[in-house]
């Protein structure tokens, strides 16, 4: 079994890439102009509404104040508040100090804004008539069942609680009334307030820029009297530490005997001396001690020469040449045992010169560390003391510059200039309205035509018909200008060059060329689903065949639905049925139609299933028999979507012509029908593109106009 993909469709207002180049994209939205206008208008007039029935009246007042990037200094003295900054974030701390809740709080108290109606809602409320009609959005949304987001759906509150729930609201509305802004590049900020009533902006908005430039005066102020306090307790205190740091000082010199820094310094040096003076004797004694040890070795091993050697005596030496001799050797020695003895001298000065030195640094370490010690420790008590005055004499400056700076506190902003009282709205900005909800209405009708477009799953060409099946398209066929199929016969035999025949010409001229060495003779029509032309292309190709002499035979293959018997008048309740089961003559069966010179052979109702009763055998003959009288047979079959009629005619016909509506038969409904004919091995010889409207293939513009351009030529005579 096979099966049939369509191929990649080329829909309708597209390139044949399948993207919408900008010619087709225009012609899609100049074919939707009418709906581009009808949203552009709907969208208009709800603007209009809006702004000048729905929406309120706001007036907006603006004042301005800035950052003074100079300051006067009457009197060159610190602040205990510094002055502000002219970097980014200063300015940026500003605009949020502007709209901050606390400076709101304070003018929502200074103008008294929660007696006023225009801010308090539950004012407005009690003081509303009970009489008075709601407005208008009020009614719609009561209409609709939804209540305001600022009902009060709590518990009841008591006076107090309720006055202080109103002034909240009061303090939330203002801040949403207002609106903080810095020019670009400047220290100057714009203060625009925004309600239903003119001269309320205006206070509003000078109210807050006076409270803002009161509020640094009261913050520097305030700073001042707390400074004033605090440096006040503090200066007592420090001064208390500071007689008690000199009291220290004093009573440890009174209770210690220090040397002073010089006799210090002296017995560092006698310390270095001595540390260096006892390297040396080190030194010397450790030769002193090696050299007993010699010459004590040498008196040890008896050998007067090496004694000799070791002690380095000129005696000693003079004597070793006579060594021979009893007496010298005697004097040798005696000579030799006073150089041990002195070298064991010599050995035993040199410690004890040691240890003298060393006993002496100890000493002058001990001295040199108590000294030392007693000397830092009156030093330490000697800086606290300098630090507590240094510190006690600052505070105590800086108390008596505070306390002089009280009163002469200027702000760090000025007012440039103060609000007038607007004398036109603000908003609604009726003509931005207008012109933005129209500009949406049109995008809207755009978007909606667009969609509407690519939405479009029909055929409005043979070529995209073609690149989307891999069939051919035997011929594109306009749609009669009648509205009954009775007319349709009329029509035929009485326009004979119009543009509906010579369509059907050309479909003749495919079929018969589509096999020159053996036409085609038994042909079936069909297509997706009904209503899509293939009963009109069956009797306006028979009435084709027939203008060439042909004898036809034109039948009705759908049993089920029987058409034939209404369109062509016909008596008698013989048919398809009764010729093949009854094997009658067609002269019995058939009927002759003037108007289209053909034979007519209409269908009949059975009781056995139609798809069972065309896969009977004697079908097959009854074409056979059909194929010995006729020239050519055309046979009218059902949809091939809607029951399997249609697959089971298909085994016995020549040529099968599948029947597609222009613009209304989808990809699927195509693919699903030729998958059908595949899964039966019926190769389907070609498609016939039906049903064209002229008018709007024209209509739809680009490539399809030029497709069609010829159907509006003086060659036919519609």
């Amino acid at each position: 079994m096979r099966s049939f993909a369509i191929k990649p469709q080329v829909s309708a207002g597209r390139s044949s890439n399948g993207d919408m180049s900008l010619l087709d994209l225009l012609d899609v939205l100049k074919r939707g102009k009418w709906s581009i206008a009808f949203w552009t208008v709907i969208c208009g007039l709800i603007g209009g509404l809006y702004a000048f029935q729905l929406a309120t009246p706001l007036y907006t007042a603006k004042s301005t104040v800035s950052l003074q990037s100079r300051k006067e200094s009457i009197v060159d003295l610190a602040s205990p508040v510094s002055a502000l900054g002219n970097d980014l974030f200063t300015i940026n701390t500003e605009v949020e100090t502007l709209q901050s809740r606390g400076l709101a709080t304070k003018l929502v108290d200074k103008l008294n804004l929660v007696e006023n109606p225009i801010f308090n809602k539950a004012l407005r409320e009690r003081t509303h008539d009970p009489d008075a009609e709601p407005d208008m959005l009020s009614g719609v949304l009561a209409g609709l069942g939804f209540a305001s987001g600022d009902e009060d759906q709590g518990p009841a509150r008591t006076e107090e609680e309720q006055r202080d729930f109103e002034r909240t609201q009061v303090i939330g509305q203002l801040l949403k009334a207002l609106d903080i802004t810095n020019e670009k590049y400047s220290f100057v900020f714009h203060i625009e307030a925004t309600t239903t009533d003119a001269a309320t902006s205006a206070r509003i908005a000078n109210g807050l820029a006076e409270a803002y430039v009161e509020d640094q005066i009261a913050i520097k102020y305030e700073a001042t009297q707390q400074a004033t306090a605090w440096l006040t307790s503090r200066v007592a205190d420090l001064e208390q530490e500071l007689e008690e740091a000199e009291n220290k000082v004093k009573a440890y010199n009174a209770t210690t005997d220090l040397l002073d820094p010089a006799a210090l310094e002296i017995l560092n040096r006698q310390l270095k001396d001595r540390r260096d003076r006892i390297a040396d004797a080190r030194t010397a004694a450790r030769l002193a001690e090696e050299k007993q040890t010699r010459l004590e070795t040498a008196l040890a091993s008896g050998d007067r020469s090496e004694m000799a050697t070791i002690a380095q005596d000129t005696r000693l030496d003079q004597y070793s040449t006579r060594l021979n001799v009893p007496e010298i050797q005697t004097a040798f020695d005696q000579y030799f045992t006073r150089i041990l003895e002195r070298a064991r001298f010599e050995a035993r000065q040199s410690a004890t010169t040691v240890a003298t030195l060393v006993q002496s640094i100890a000493e002058l370490e001990g001295q040199v560390e108590q000294q030392s010690g007693e000397l830092l420790k009156l030093e330490q008590l000697e800086r606290e003391a300098a630090a507590s005055r240094q510190i006690y004499e600052y505070f105590l400056s800086r108390l008596k510059e505070i306390s002089v700076q009280q009163g002469i506190h200027s702000a760090d902003s000025r007012i440039l200039s103060l609000a007038t009282v607007p004398r036109f709205p603000s908003a609604p900005r009726t003509a931005i309205i207008l012109a933005v909800t129209m500009f949406m209405g049109m995008l809207l009708g755009m978007a909606l035509v667009l969609m509407r477009e690519l939405r479009q799953n029909g055929f409005r060409a043979a070529q995209d018909l073609e690149a989307a099946t891999g069939i051919s398209v035997l011929a594109q066929i306009p749609s009669a200008p009648v509205t009954r199929r009775r007319r349709l016969l009329r029509y035929l035999e009485t326009k004979p060059a119009s543009a509906l025949a010579e369509a059907v010409r050309n479909l003749r001229t495919s079929v018969i060329l589509s096999n020159v060495d053996k036409p085609p003779q038994v042909i079936m029509i069909t297509s997706s689903l009904p209503g899509e032309g293939k009963t009109t292309q069956s009797m306006a190709l028979a009435q084709s065949f027939a203008s060439m002499g042909r004898k036809v035979l034109l039948i009705e293959g759908d049993i089920r639905r029987r058409v034939f018997r209404e369109i062509f008048r016909l008596d008698t309740k013989s048919g398809l049925i009764k010729a093949i089961t009854q094997d009658l003559a067609f002269s019995e069966v058939v009927h002759h139609s003037e108007e289209l010179g053909i034979d007519v052979l209409a269908g009949e109702r059975s009781t056995v299933n139609a798809a069972d009763f065309f896969s009977s055998g004697r079908v097959k003959t009854f074409i056979d028999r059909a194929r010995a009288e006729y020239d050519i047979i055309l046979i009218d079959t059902p949809p091939v979507l809607v029951v399997p009629d249609a697959r089971v005619i298909g085994q016995l016909a020549d040529t099968v012509l599948y029947v597609v509506h222009w613009n209304r038969t989808t990809r699927v409904q195509v693919e699903e029908g030729l998958n059908a004919f595949a899964s039966v091995d019926i190769q389907v010889a070609g498609l016939v593109l039906s049903q064209i409207n002229i008018r709007k293939a024209a209509y739809y513009g680009g490539r399809y106009r030029e497709i069609y351009a010829a159907y509006d030529t003086k060659y036919y005579r519609n």
